[in-house]
């Protein structure tokens, strides 16, 4: 499988965006056809809340959150290892991240997002929904080690007939 076109999900923290981004950089090589889509997320839940803001007042304060972020991530991609290949970024201002990304989960070869341990008992990770519900490949980078032993999940369906899905399962055997 070519992989030609890849979403990174943009972290809150850009060190941790980075990390996921040098990952897309190593898998995509120098491929000159291949593109990068990074993809930040804002959202206040006040600002949504009717009552609170006038409309005006919480367009502003969108305009300003999106476009402060959107500043961060021209600052992110401009890391030396991402010089050769061909970065687009965009800050979406949306609460449920999964959603977006899951409905738009089609367009992409892959998807990589750096992964967020979460403690809680009634929440489920947006890491974990991802993998349960996008249709494309999704790759959860970690930003250390976690064990000593590395140790990898993988999917393969060896029940298709597809030659693009043999040679994909092939890759992630390898």
């Amino acid at each position: 499988m070519e992989i030609n076109k890849v979403l990174v999900i943009a972290d809150r923290k850009d060190d941790h965006t980075l990390i996921a981004l040098k990952r897309a950089a190593a898998l995509l090589g120098g491929a000159k056809s291949a593109s990068i889509h990074l993809r930040g997320f804002v959202h206040e839940g006040f600002v949504d809340k009717r009552g609170l803001l006038t409309k005006e007042e919480a367009e502003k304060y969108k305009t300003q959150m999106v476009k402060r972020r959107t500043d961060d991530l021209k600052q992110v991609i401009k890391a030396p290892q991402l010089t050769k290949l061909k970065v687009e970024s965009e800050v979406v201002w949306q609460r449920e991240i999964d959603k977006w990304v899951v409905s738009r989960s089609s367009k992409y070869d892959l998807i990589i997002k750096t992964g967020n341990r979460s403690e809680s008992l009634w929440y489920m990770p947006t890491d974990w929904k991802l993998m349960r519900e996008c249709l494309s490949p999704t790759y959860i980078v970690a930003r250390k080690s976690w064990k000593k032993r590395s140790v990898v999940l993988a999917t393969v369906d060896f029940d298709s007939r597809s030659n693009a899905q043999k040679a994909l399962n092939k890759d992630v055997l390898a």
